[in-house]
């Protein structure tokens, strides 16, 4: 994790009994971060890779001591929000890292493809 977004986080209040939404999870280390500070009702973990899923699954279980309650512990395969949306699923928190590298053609890699400027999932999220 970023110098940055460890300062970031250093400087977030208190959100203890919150639910969260880690949008394009990744290796999930943003939830593990954020679970280290904070204790959570629930933790969605949602991205557009069945891969990445596993693999923060797996990062889970290997950090199980920063989970608390395993069962308040949730995956979701969705393309941003479109799953989220059509679920209805709430949120009280949302942490997102998204691909942040511009690219001057669409349909390169989806983990790392952040559109022509770098910023189009950045748009995105904040809609």
């Amino acid at each position: 994790m970023s110098l940055v977004n460890c300062q970031l986080f250093n400087q977030m209040p208190s959100t203890q009994g919150s639910s969260v939404l880690d949008l394009g999870c990744g290796t999930g280390v943003l939830s593990f971060y954020f679970l280290a500070k904070n204790s959570v009702r629930q933790l969605l973990l949602s991205d557009i890779s069945y891969r990445t899923l596993g693999n923060c699954l797996f990062n889970i279980v290997q950090n199980n001591q920063m989970v608390e309650d395993v069962d308040s512990i949730k995956f979701i395969h969705s393309d941003m929000f479109t799953e989220i949306n059509k679920n209805n699923l709430q949120y009280d928190v949302l942490l997102a890292n998204m691909p942040q590298t511009p690219f001057p053609v669409d349909g390169v890699k989806l983990d790392k493809n952040g559109g022509r400027d770098g910023i189009k999932y950045n748009k995105i999220v904040l809609e």
